[in-house]
């Protein structure tokens, strides 16, 4: 583990509003940052994996279901879970890394991940359903 002193980690609130404007891919992004960081073994995997099943699963939800609840209740149901599992994953080490000297990092940065988030999640979703929606019939997908 590097010295505490050296070590610049994102909050709560960080991932939590990341979160909330980038979904959960930048939360998951804030959070693996943290644990590289942090440098516990394997964990910063675990977080990757999770973070990407649960933006597959969330994209696969909103192209799929017949319904859909009103907008803003899957970017609140993700923050939420986001400062849930930042909680459980990381609350404790990175109450320890500040008291040892840590910093937290700027919002500038949590911004800069957040808008390359969406990005990212726009181009990889652009890239891989525009091809679907040409192929597919137009019913297929009861969303879009």
């Amino acid at each position: 583990m590097p010295k505490q002193n050296d070590i610049q980690l994102y909050s709560k609130k960080q991932v939590f509003v990341a979160t909330f404007l980038g979904s959960i891919l930048a939360g998951t992004v804030l959070m693996y940052l943290n644990s590289k960081r942090l440098k516990p073994e394997n964990a910063d995997r675990k977080i990757l994996l999770i973070g990407i099943a649960s933006t597959i699963i969330l994209i696969a939800f909103c192209l799929f279901s017949p319904y859909l609840p009103p907008s803003i209740t899957f970017p609140v149901l993700q923050a939420v879970a986001a400062g849930e599992w930042y909680k459980w994953a990381q609350e404790s080490q990175y109450k320890q890394a500040l008291a040892q000297s840590g910093k937290k990092c700027s919002w500038e940065k949590t911004i800069l991940v957040l808008i390359l988030c969406v990005i990212l999640f726009f181009a990889v979703g652009i890239a891989l359903l525009l091809p679907l929606v040409i192929i597919l019939p137009e019913n297929f997908f009861p969303n879009l």
